[in-house]
């Protein structure tokens, strides 16, 4: 081979250790014994090419970005108060039936024979606000902070509970039922008592406020069953 073409090779050879040198991540890449406006032409190819990609890359991050944001949950404030809205509706209920049942004939009520360990009139009329008031106080502290199937289940029992305790309320003062009544009291009772432990596992102290309610249920039903047998 000539020296011409020996002089031809050495520059495109000088040219790999140039290219192996390159920067990752650049597009343009120096070139060895190449000049004019071919080379130039194919710099800006590259360029372009390279813009392009650098565009397409970008694009891409943002729609995987867009793929893998955790969509926007709506409605989870209003399905977390749900069980203490539910809590709060039942004792509003409670505490409207009952005291419209509770007016009906006092002077029914006054003509019956009382047993002799019955507190005043007044305490009544401290307990039963006191209780509804506790009430409300569990259902928009304890119950709004538990677990959803917690609170759900806390919001059943009550349910139950408030359940049979107007059944009480309406047998006793409407119908006069005091037998039946006295039945449905104690099951009430015994419903709040359970309702206190399921409270009480998932919040402590909202079991204790609880528990005035459900030992006055329980002289409640007491003071109920010894009406029925006193008339």
């Amino acid at each position: 081979m000539g020296p011409d073409g020996g002089d031809a090779a050495r520059p495109r050879a000088a040219a790999a250790p140039q290219r192996a040198r390159r920067r990752p991540g650049r597009c343009r890449r120096r070139d060895a014994g190449a000049g004019g406006a071919g080379a130039r032409g194919r710099r800006l190819a590259r360029a372009g090419r390279c813009g392009r990609a650098r565009r397409d890359g970008g694009l891409g991050d943002r729609l995987r970005g867009r793929r893998t944001r955790a969509p926007r949950r709506r409605g989870i404030a209003v399905t977390a108060w749900a069980p203490t809205l539910a809590w709060c509706a039942l004792v509003v209920v409670f505490a409207a039936l009952s005291n419209a049942w509770n007016g009906h004939e006092p002077g029914w009520y006054a003509s019956l024979a009382r047993p002799s360990f019955q507190p005043p009139d007044v305490v009544f009329g401290v307990m039963w606000p006191l209780n509804f008031l506790l009430l409300l106080v569990v259902g928009l502290t304890a119950v709004r902070t538990a677990p959803t199937g917690a609170a759900w289940a806390a919001t059943g029992v009550l349910a139950v509970s408030v359940a049979l305790a107007l059944g009480w309320a309406w047998l006793f003062y409407v119908p006069h039922s005091l037998g039946p009544a006295a039945v449905s009291l104690a099951g009430a009772a015994l419903l709040t008592w359970v309702l206190v432990v399921v409270v009480a596992r998932f919040e402590p102290w909202g079991g204790v406020l609880l528990a005035p309610y459900a030992l006055w249920l329980s002289v409640a039903t007491v003071l109920s069953v010894s009406y029925a047998r006193l008339n």
